[in-house]
């Protein structure tokens, strides 16, 4: 009898222990799991004070782009992709940055709450963040300290993902009537503003005959008999001199047009 009753035992203690067992398992990675998030914790709180010292007069409640824009000079460029709140797009964004811009992965963190990932294409380096309150954003991982071709690679990036992921339907009207792809047109946009400051009012002098040539960032025609804006490697009408060099909001204009799908050349 004493016999049997120890093989119960036995029994009911390897059910015990199974059970202990389980439940000690539970316990383990819960407890992992939060420190897992503590960890991430830490790394998201020490990137948003990175992020707030860099902006000057910010309150602890403000968003960091338009406080730079507002209260200073602007030290980084931040593009809201979208106000939307979703896990879904923001892997849908971080997926076409790896597969369509060849972006190679630097860092990731990823909790309920928030979500960053730096990532490099040649030598810029990006971030693309989601925070509850904000959205998803794009920026230079590098904040105040990136260079102006991380900041310009920030506005391209961010305008190639906001644009449909087919190249003939992100085609925009220009002030002649011409159709031009979005993204290139944002290419020239950047490339003359590089001049910003070396441009002058004045004839194109050319020794070649012909009283014709195009500007550099809408391709339209300009007479090389009326003064148009110069320098010494770009020409420009009046028009996008003045839409796209002289004012900053640029990209804003260029995001607000109307794209539409272009089948036939």
């Amino acid at each position: 009898m004493d016999y049997c009753n120890n093989i119960v035992l036995a029994k009911c203690g390897v059910k015990c222990i199974i059970e202990k067992f389980h439940i000690f398992i539970r316990q383990y990675f819960s407890i992992q799991h939060f420190f897992d998030n503590l960890v991430s914790l830490k790394k998201y709180w020490l990137r948003l004070v990175e992020i707030e010292l860099s902006v000057h007069f910010s309150p602890h409640f403000a968003n960091t782009f338009s406080v730079s824009r507002n209260f200073t000079k602007m030290l980084y460029r931040k593009v809201v992709l979208t106000t939307k709140i979703e896990n879904n797009l923001f892997e849908y964004f971080q997926k076409r940055i790896i597969n369509e811009f060849r972006a190679e992965t630097i860092n990731e963190i990823k909790t309920n709450d928030f979500m960053y990932f730096d990532f490099n294409i040649k030598e810029d380096y990006l971030t693309l963040h989601s925070e509850i309150f904000t959205g998803i954003s794009i920026f230079p991982t590098k904040l105040e300290n990136s260079t102006k071709n991380e900041n310009d690679s920030t506005e391209y990036y961010a305008l190639k993902l906001i644009c449909s992921e087919n190249p003939y339907a992100n085609f925009v009207t220009l002030q002649d009537g011409a159709k031009m792809g979005i993204t290139y047109l944002l290419e020239n946009i950047l490339d003359a503003r590089t001049d910003k400051g070396k441009y002058h009012f004045k004839e194109l002098s050319t020794k070649e005959n012909f009283s014709y040539t195009h500007c550099d960032i809408c391709n339209g025609d300009i007479r090389t008999d009326e003064k148009n804006w110069i320098s010494e490697r770009i020409v420009l009408c009046v028009y996008c001199y003045k839409e796209y060099v002289i004012k900053d909001d640029y990209f804003d204009k260029l995001r607000n047009m109307k794209r539409e799908e272009i089948l036939e050349f």
